[in-house]
Formats: structure tokens, sequence, C-alpha cells
């Protein structure tokens, strides 16, 4: 699932990793280059860059854009 939308992941230990300025992901730790799992047609060199999620300084939880709570323990979900 890309997570260049919220830059955060759900699951605690993953790590929003930028592939290109199209994708990310969320995952456990990233080398830079080609990553031989990924699909063939879509085997082109990750960046790695950590996308972080700027939603921890707001002063209103909401999370309706970011999808991330600014407790990592709690889950966004739409009423």
């Amino acid at each position: 699932q890309d997570c260049s939308g919220p830059k955060c992941c759900a699951e605690p230990g993953m790590t929003c990793y930028e592939k290109d300025q199209y994708w990310a992901a969320c995952l456990a730790s990233c080398v830079r280059g080609v990553h031989p799992d990924d699909p063939p047609a879509y085997q082109t060199p990750w960046s790695c860059s950590v996308l972080t999620n700027e939603c921890a300084e707001d002063l209103v939880e909401s999370c309706l854009d970011t999808k991330c709570c600014k407790d990592p323990a709690s889950t966004c979900y739409k009423k």
C-alpha cells in the first residue's frame, strides 16, 4: 500500500520509505537500488528516503487527511 500521502505506517516498527515521486511503502528497512521482490514491471530503483508525518505537531487531533494519529498506539477511523 502506498504511504506517500499519509507519510506514516499503521504497523509498529514500519517506516514509510520513498521509492520515487510516485510510490512509497511501509517497510521494516530499505536498501537503495532495485528491490528484486518488486514485480518485474516495477523494478526501478528505490531512493529509500524516509517520509515522515507532519501531523504530530498539530494542536488538533484529526487524521482525516493524514490517516495518522499523534499517538502511534491509536488507529485512525472514519466515523
